[in-house]
């Protein structure tokens, strides 16, 4: 409900939707299964899918980490079939899963589908092949300004700029050095440099071409 207040109020906000990780972690198989209810009334309302997804950091999955395990990769099922069934965008959050995600994106979203956006991808390029490969958009934030990732460095060299999208998290996810205790949306301009850099390119190209490809890939939702 305070998305759709937030975004009643506000032009160029677009509320989400979907039942994250975090929240079946540490809620009842029951719980879960009535969010996901209110979940299939409320889609119709929403820009996208999501985040939806797995984290299977141990201070995520807490002290029953199987059945939790579990119980993430159920309703991330669960989640990826209606998004196919109506038609909309999921919004993937994936941390320390994404051979478990993998497979279960092939078998359960990947094959003719609109796409996904991979939220704060952080990984080497080999895992990152797997989402691209699937067709999917990854979205690139502040990890990407610390000086020894390299692996994420490497993605981002590689990737190919039509699949590149850019975030900040905000107001989580500050970059190393970022002054102040939160995180802010113009972060985005200092990944945009980073990338131009990465890329052999200018900051108004990553940026003009991260906006070409957010019009491409909610297209739908945006010409409403």
């Amino acid at each position: 409900q305070s998305q759709k207040r937030f975004a009643a109020t506000r032009a160029g906000v677009f509320p989400c939707f979907g039942l994250h990780p975090y929240f079946i972690s540490k809620t009842a198989e029951e719980g879960c299964n009535a969010a996901f209810a209110i979940l299939e009334q409320e889609l119709s309302l929403s820009f996208a899918l999501g985040e939806c997804g797995l984290d299977f950091r141990t201070k995520i999955l807490g002290s029953e980490p199987a059945s939790v395990k579990a119980r993430q990769e159920r309703f991330f099922c669960k989640q990826l079939i209606f998004a196919k069934e109506v038609d909309k965008v999921p919004i993937l959050h994936i941390v320390r899963a994404h051979s478990e995600a993998i497979q279960i994106l092939r078998k359960f979203y990947g094959v003719g589908t609109r796409g996904a956006l991979v939220h704060a991808f952080n990984a080497e390029f080999k895992t990152a092949k797997n989402y691209l490969d699937l067709g999917f958009h990854l979205s690139i934030g502040g990890a990407l300004l610390h000086a020894n990732n390299s692996g994420l460095h490497d993605t981002v060299a590689k990737m190919p700029l039509d699949r590149l999208l850019l975030e900040s998290d905000s107001p989580d996810q500050a970059p190393p050095g970022w002054p102040g205790q939160w995180n802010e949306p113009t972060v985005i301009l200092h990944v945009a440099k980073r990338v131009a850099e990465l890329k052999n390119s200018s900051p108004r190209a990553v940026l003009n071409a991260a906006r070409e490809n957010f019009l491409q890939l909610f297209h739908k939702e945006l010409s409403k």
